[in-house]
């Protein structure tokens, strides 16, 4: 004060002051960063809290951009010497990141360039994945391709940037997580399944778009372990080796070529098959089929001329070495699906109700061992009008086919009529699929016989 001489000024020094900022760090926001300050001295034995304004002045430098700011306290009145303090101001949150274009290996992505960023890091990941890959980008731009990538995959993708303070990286926040995928290479088959009369397991699919083949895959679980069991051009795969009665998982892998690389859709989702035994019963009609190979791999228990009678009580057939009755060898099998077809033979001489009591007999017999078997009931097939005496015609047929269908019914049986293909407008047997003699027939209606029963399997 004016007339009371000079004053001998205190120097203040990062030793004996300490300098405490309200916050040591600040988010990018265009705006000018102002900590609040907290000075107090020392001199040894005493500690002094100094007042703003009166014993110091506070200044602050660098403090808008991202980077490394700065607080000066300077001292003032009786205090003296400029104390410098840091803080950190990180960048903003990157905003605006989008996927600008998707490939095969690849993905394109940019985001709102900022200013005042010594670059950007770029994390990638598949999706439901914690490990994240980071590449480095320039200051300069605002896009980077990921290469490197798994074609139809799934990824999640964030974008930071950084400031370069001391040698050391100050981050931004993560953006947002961006959801992208890689280009499917070829689409994901959609798999049906079941069982062939042949009793092996068959997956079956619709051509997938540019699929040059398909890799079948097997697992004895729904979660189990899938391994790779063929390979085929087809859109089926007929599963050879699969035991019986044993029930399996399938998968499809739909496989197209580019330029000598293989790419493969991911696995369709798994179908449920089970390897059926599966026993093809009848007479004569029914082993035309057996004879002229149509289905050569089934496994059939057919005579000529037998019938439900002969089928439950005469022995054409043998058992481990002893005569056997029809119905005996189906049994010996271990049959889970039966198909029946008798009533030729019958029908011209005998009534509805002799023919089913030996039906019910058999059927009666193959549930007693065989609990879980189904059993399908097939109808007398259609005859020529003008066929010999002996050959049942279309009246006598159809009352008892539409006995068999209440029969199977009222016995938990399926019935399953194969025949309108084989009917002329007359309701008779065309003469396109007559074998000479009005009722037996030729290759061609075998192998519509088995065109119509894999409908059944099929859709069963």
């Amino acid at each position: 004060t004016k007339g009371e001489g000079s004053v001998n000024q205190t120097e203040l020094t990062s030793q004996n002051t300490s300098v405490t900022l309200e916050k040591s760090k600040y988010i990018y926001n265009g705006k000018q960063h102002t900590p609040k300050v907290t000075v107090k001295y020392s001199d040894g034995n005493t500690v002094t809290a100094l007042n703003a304004g009166e014993d110091y002045i506070v200044s602050y430098s660098k403090n808008v951009n991202p980077g490394k700011a700065c607080v000066t306290v300077a001292g003032a009145n009786k205090y003296k010497g400029n104390i410098q303090t840091p803080f950190i101001i990180a960048p903003a949150k990157v905003g605006g990141v989008k996927a600008d274009g998707k490939k095969l290996e690849s993905i394109k992505i940019s985001w709102t360039k900022q200013n005042a960023v010594s670059g950007y890091e770029v994390k990638v990941a598949k999706a439901g994945g914690k490990k994240y890959k980071s590449f480095d980008v320039s200051a300069k731009k605002n896009a980077y391709v990921i290469k490197g990538l798994k074609y139809s995959t799934d990824y999640k993708i964030r974008v930071r940037s950084f400031v370069n303070v001391d040698g050391k990286r100050v981050y931004s926040e993560l953006s947002k997580i961006l959801n992208a995928s890689t280009v499917k290479a070829v689409a994901t088959p959609k798999v049906n399944g079941y069982c062939s009369l042949s009793s092996f397991p068959v997956a079956e699919w619709k051509k997938v778009k540019n699929a040059e083949s398909y890799i079948v895959l097997r697992a004895d679980k729904k979660n189990g372990k899938y391994k790779k069991i063929g390979k085929t051009n087809e859109l089926k795969f007929t599963d050879k080796k699969a035991k019986i009665h044993k029930t399996y998982y399938y998968k499809v892998v739909a496989v197209r070529k580019i330029k000598d690389k293989s790419y493969k859709s991911t696995p369709s989702a798994p179908v449920k098959i089970k390897a059926l035994k599966t026993v093809l019963v009848g007479d004569s009609v029914l082993e035309s089929v057996q004879y002229y190979k149509t289905l050569p791999t089934a496994t059939y228990v057919v005579k000529i001329g037998m019938g439900t009678y002969t089928f439950y009580e005469s022995f054409y057939f043998r058992v481990k070495g002893r005569p056997a009755t029809g119905c005996e060898k189906v049994i010996s099998y271990k049959p889970d699906r039966v198909f029946i077809m008798f009533g030729m033979n019958e029908t011209a001489y005998k009534g509805n109700k002799g023919i089913l009591d030996y039906y019910q007999y058999a059927i009666d017999d193959i549930k007693a061992a065989r609990k879980n078997c189904e059993i399908i009931l097939l109808p007398v097939s259609p005859t020529k009008a003008n066929s010999g005496k002996s050959i049942p015609k279309k009246k006598r047929i159809d009352s008892f086919n539409s006995a068999l269908k209440d029969f199977a019914a009222k016995n938990k049986c399926a019935y399953y009529d194969f025949t309108p293909p084989f009917k002329d407008k007359s309701g008779n047997l065309r003469d396109a699929y007559d074998g000479g003699d009005g009722c037996h027939w030729k290759p061609s209606s075998c192998r519509l016989f088995v065109e119509q029963l894999n409908k059944y399997v099929k859709s069963h």
